[in-house]
């Protein structure tokens, strides 16, 4: 439930961020000269300008909240409620002509600063929770920013000055990057903990000499599968092996279960997935309901490849021999899948006698 809550506040963060970001954006495209080519109505590009300012508050708020992953605030709701009845009850005040935004604008500013206070209030008991963390110091650094310009801003709107709106954009846009890096950075890190996690999950239930799959994935495979129909197995048993343990050695009989691992993988594997299912017992299930399956065919290119592979390996007086058997599911007489698998493993013995007597 723990992850599950993190994940969700990891994605209402991005979320609010770029809904702050967008507002902060269109914000700082009307005050350009784009704008009055946009709109030409001065009028109501200052209204649009007093809008988006209302707007700022409340994603920037549930943003940081959710960065910071508090969980239920008291403070963050109650302010947001504010935040959005204050902007409801001035575009009311506008529209019927009580009251104009530009007489109310010091409202408007003072929601900003509120809303700058209460970041402040959030990264001081983040600190004295977590310590001075990455999430901190990144949060620090836009959080200056942001407060600088926002000062920059509010002083230069009540004294009258002109020249200063670069200096208000450059911290706002500085905000907007720290954060924005700091989002993509801990996205890149969840990215790379699945990852793992898959990583993990896929060494688990793959058998680490050979490569191809082991007898757990098996056991899950026929335990998650309901319907068999339209499966066959093709079961393998490695002739010779034991010979070549106990009179070559084992290293020679690791390099011999490796060699057939690839025979089976290389002939089988286009048709299904490969598993080790015994010390040099193997299986290929397949799946026939999308195209029909020739055994024989496939039985005569592992016989070739069984004489690459006696050359390839080296290994003096080795015969590889590598005995299957075939069967496909039986709605009528198998009952599960081992039904199954063991009338392959009978068709299986009987060519491991077979390659023994050529």
């Amino acid at each position: 439930m723990d992850f599950c809550r993190k994940k969700i506040a990891q994605t209402q963060a991005l979320f609010y961020f770029g809904i702050f970001a967008m507002i902060i954006g269109a914000w700082a495209l009307n005050e350009t000269d784009i704008a009055t080519i946009l709109v030409e109505n001065r009028k109501i590009g200052s209204l649009i300008g007093y809008v988006l300012l209302m707007m700022i508050p409340i994603p920037f708020m549930q943003a940081e909240k959710n960065f910071f992953q508090i969980g239920k605030s008291a403070a963050n709701n109650i302010l947001c409620a504010i935040y959005a009845a204050t902007a409801v009850i001035l575009l009311v005040c506008h529209m019927t002509g009580v009251w104009e935004f530009k007489n109310s604008v010091y409202i408007i500013h003072m929601m900003l600063v509120m809303s700058l206070v209460y970041f402040c209030t959030v990264l001081i008991k983040r600190v004295w929770v977590k310590g001075f963390d990455r999430k901190v110091k990144s949060n620090i650094i836009g959080a200056a920013a942001l407060g600088i310009s926002m000062i920059v801003d509010l002083i230069a709107y009540y004294k009258g000055m002109q020249q200063t709106d670069l200096i208000g954009k450059l911290g706002i846009l500085i905000f907007i990057i720290v954060l924005g890096y700091e989002s993509i950075s801990e996205a890149f890190e969840k990215i790379k903990e699945g990852q793992k996690a898959d990583f993990y999950k896929e060494m688990a239930v793959t058998d680490t000499m050979t490569g191809v799959y082991n007898r757990f994935a098996f056991e899950e495979w026929e335990q998650e599968t309901s319907d068999y129909e339209g499966y066959s197995i093709v079961t393998f048993d490695l002739n010779n092996l034991k010979w070549c343990n106990d009179n070559l050695g084992h290293a020679a009989g690791d390099a011999y279960i490796q060699a057939s691992a690839r025979i089976i993988k290389e002939i089988f594997g286009r048709h299904g997935k490969c598993y080790r299912i015994g010390g040099d017992e193997f299986c290929t299930v397949i799946n026939q309901k999308q195209k029909s399956f020739d055994i024989g065919r496939h039985v005569k290119q592992l016989r070739e490849l069984e004489k690459y592979t006696e050359e390839e390996l080296g290994i003096k007086d080795l015969n590889v021999q590598i005995a299957c058997g075939y069967a496909e599911y039986d709605i009528k007489t198998d009952k599960n899948f081992e039904d199954t698998r063991s009338r392959a493993d009978k068709r299986m013995y009987e060519s491991k006698r077979r390659l023994k007597r050529e």
